[in-house]
């Protein structure tokens, strides 16, 4: 009766055999919910026209071997949102540049008791301060796995000084937090808004469209 309720008589064999057994397992009880289940999940139920089953089992698909695979890097970016106060992370210590740093900041500069020292060559000071706590960030740079990279920022072109700057072409709001996240995004600072794209999606294209199809 269900299999003409609910396919109009068209069940094969096989999808009987597979409800009954279904049944057969069943809880008292519950055999009749169970074969409408059972009767759901087959073919006919979902399909239209005759059933057309075959004899055998369907040939597994051809495979061919897999190609060599190719070497893989990711690169990965994370941008900080927000703002990050840059001298109250790292400080130059026992030089000049320090002096001048505390003439600046007045209250706000670090007193060499709140820093952790390191040493560095190629520098105008050989020593300086990351903030107390940071100790997970100098020790990865103690382990050379990281580096701190100061005075950067976004640039369109180089500018020699402030006279040069009126020639030149130069990024939008230089001195607006968002303007300069979007620069560091997109790389093109001179390009208001978030018009452009993003690096990483710019370097994937460019690796694609490569000789070698990365």
């Amino acid at each position: 009766e269900l299999d003409v309720l609910l396919t109009g008589g068209r069940l094969s064999a096989k999808s009987k055999a597979t409800v009954e057994a279904a049944v057969a397992d069943s809880a008292p009880g519950k055999r009749l919910q169970v074969a409408q289940q059972a009767i759901a999940m087959t073919a006919e139920f979902n399909t239209l026209g005759d059933p057309l089953p075959k004899e055998t089992p369907r040939p597994p698909p051809s495979q061919s071997p897999p190609t060599a695979s190719k070497g893989y890097k990711a690169v990965v970016m994370m941008f900080m949102g927000g703002g990050a106060d840059t001298f109250n992370l790292i400080v130059p210590q026992d030089c000049d540049l320090y002096n001048e740093y505390r003439s600046i900041r007045t209250d706000l500069s670090l007193e060499p008791r709140e820093l952790i020292k390191f040493t560095t060559e190629g520098q105008t000071c050989s020593k300086f301060g990351v903030h107390a706590r940071f100790q997970f960030l100098k020790g990865l740079y103690d382990k050379g796995q990281a580096a701190f990279i100061a005075n950067i920022g976004n640039l369109a072109a180089p500018i020699k000084d402030k006279f040069h700057r009126r020639n030149v072409e130069s990024c939008h709001g230089l001195f607006s937090h968002s303007d300069q996240q979007n620069g560091a995004q997109t790389l093109k600072c001179q390009e208001m808004g978030t018009a452009a794209k993003g690096t990483g999606g710019r370097i994937a294209d460019a690796l694609a469209s490569g000789k070698k199809g990365l």
